[in-house]
């Protein structure tokens, strides 16, 4: 090979080694500093995908597992209040025996008390409440002042439709010709409120530009709408999302069976203000007895399973997280033997490149 002066080939040489061994320290420095093996897509780009999925997954299954231990306690709340019913049972029991006992006295004192605890039972049952769900009162909810808000805006959009001075009247027309119902019949009613939320909703999101008022109205009727939609949905049973997916295997519905007096059949209209009425008094109890065991054996029930998904999802999260620390983790020990290696490989290139450099200058020998 000839002896050059513009152009060194070996120090090129040297020069690329030694830029490549500089981004693998460099490289080891980033994994060594931050515990990762892949810190961007470039690193693996197929293992980035995967771990970042894994990631998504173990967060959602860690706010499942969070979402199951509140109904866990939602559970408890009832099951608390169930017992408290059961005792006061017990108790109403206890004076129905006494009084349908023909040598008893001061039956209306112990009716009175009869009368107190019956509304006790009422009581507990319309304030056993969690997060704003009334637990024990399922189903009787009151609407009246939804669908006399909700028929009021109908009334007056009906007015604006029907005023052809108006310059709202054309919205006010579409949004009840949308409704697909005649004028008489646009009342609110429970059966209906799913609908015609998604109804209304839907026209407003459809219908750019409408008037204010015309807007007000509609998220008026909508709010109202989901009101009982929502109270419905909820006496219907309670979905605990306790699952990655949106699939019915990643969902629980709780149930709550209704406690009030008249839901147990120990209402007002039993007594023990004589002997007669003691003893189908008697009677009534047991069945309720019978009841509130059933409810609370359901909750017992529930609680059971919530425990087994919390236990499930615990598990599910250690397994994928351990998956996630395979793909994602660096192996510490190897990444600092290949740092070690590299640091060396960057000393003997910076003292090889300092030799290539000085090899040229042997060209002036010649020149003496």
């Amino acid at each position: 090979m000839g002896l050059k002066i513009n152009t060194n080939m070996e120090a090129l040489d040297v020069h690329n080694n030694m830029v490549a061994t500089n981004n693998r320290v460099a490289n080891s420095l980033k994994r060594l500093s931050s515990g990762l093996r892949i810190t961007s897509a470039k690193d693996d780009t197929a293992g980035f995908a995967i771990a970042n999925s894994f990631s998504a997954k173990i967060t959602s299954m860690r706010v499942a597992s969070q979402n199951a231990s509140e109904a866990q306690s939602m559970l408890q709340t009832a099951d608390g209040a169930y017992n408290q019913i059961n005792n006061i049972l017990v108790r109403m029991k206890s004076l129905a025996t006494q009084a349908a006992s023909g040598q008893t006295e001061s039956l209306p004192t112990m009716n009175n008390e009869f009368n107190a605890l019956q509304n006790e039972i009422d009581r507990i049952a319309s304030s056993t409440r969690y997060g704003g769900i009334n637990l024990l009162n399922r189903g009787s909810q009151d609407f009246s002042s939804q669908i006399n808000q909700y028929g009021s805006d109908v009334t007056q959009l009906q007015a604006i439709a029907a005023n052809s001075g108006d310059p709202d009247t054309g919205a006010a027309s579409s949004l009840l010709f949308y409704m697909a119902q005649p004028p008489s019949n646009m009342t609110l009613s429970a059966a209906n409120a799913g609908t015609d939320a998604l109804d209304l909703a839907s026209y407003s999101s459809g219908t750019p530009g409408l008037p204010s008022r015309i807007v007000n109205f509609i998220n008026d009727m909508v709010s109202q709408a989901n009101t009982i939609n929502q109270a419905l949905g909820n006496a219907g049973g309670i979905t605990f999302q306790v699952g990655t997916t949106n699939s019915n295997s990643d969902q629980i519905v709780v149930k709550f069976d209704s406690a009030t007096a008249s839901a147990l059949g120990v209402s007002s209209t039993i007594g023990i203000n004589g002997l007669a009425s003691a003893q189908a008094a008697m009677s009534a109890i047991d069945t309720a007895l019978t009841s509130i065991n059933s409810f609370m054996g359901t909750v017992g029930a529930y609680q059971n399973r919530m425990q087994y998904t919390i236990d499930n999802l615990s598990t599910s999260i250690e397994e994928y997280s351990s998956s996630e620390s395979t793909i994602r983790d660096v192996d510490m020990s190897s990444e600092i033997s290949d740092f070690t290696k590299n640091q060396i490989l960057q000393q003997a290139g910076m003292a090889m490149l300092a030799q290539a450099n000085s090899g040229p200058q042997q060209i002036l020998t010649l020149l003496r």
